[in-house]
């Protein structure tokens, strides 16, 4: 579910979104460990979210960058 959210087709999505559902796919993402910026906000702006709800946002800052250029 993950790749697909995040490299998949539209075609990819109505798949998912056929096998699993709206509330299947909403209870799986909000655990996802990471996921790149693009999809994050499109996962809040469909379930009404927060960032803050997503496992995979907690963690990014819960971790130390040691390289901030």
């Amino acid at each position: 579910m993950e790749r697909v959210l995040e490299y998949g087709t539209m075609k990819d999505w109505k798949m998912l979104t056929k096998v699993y559902g709206l509330e299947g796919i909403k209870e799986e993402v909000v655990a996802i460990r990471t996921m790149d910026d693009v999809t994050l906000s499109f996962l809040c702006t469909l379930f009404n979210l927060k960032k803050e709800d997503f496992r995979c946002y907690t963690n990014r800052q819960s971790s130390p960058n040691f390289w901030s250029y």
